[in-house]
């Protein structure tokens, strides 16, 4: 849902649109979790997520940014929002992280 690549099936041939990076991120997404028939449906996981999820609002790429937001329903909560880019930049967002010892906790400057 926070990436506007897509892989097509086209003349028995995978191809992708958009930027490299993205594309990959959806391949990694379809190879842990869809389960495909055939070369037509490898990407079926990708169509049954975003069926499941409304778009609310998307603040794109940015190079000042360096960081792209979705906002939607039907995840988690009644709105998420879904972030990526830049770890420093999205690090400095965060509020809380959920720790190996169990469960959030709010997120201080040492451990940023």
């Amino acid at each position: 849902m926070n990436n506007s690549a897509r892989i097509d099936f086209v003349e028995g041939n995978y191809k992708r649109v958009g930027e490299p990076t993205e594309a990959a991120m959806k391949v990694l997404a379809e190879k842990i979790c869809g389960t495909p028939v055939d070369a037509k449906t490898a990407f079926d996981f990708g169509k049954k997520i975003n069926g499941k999820l409304n778009t609310i609002a998307t603040l794109d790429f940015t190079s000042e940014r360096k960081a792209m937001s979705t906002i939607v329903t039907g995840y988690k909560n009644e709105k998420d929002t879904l972030l990526k880019g830049a770890p420093d930049r999205i690090i400095q967002k965060c509020i809380n992280y959920m720790s190996l010892s169990g469960g959030s906790k709010p997120m201080s400057e040492t451990d940023r």
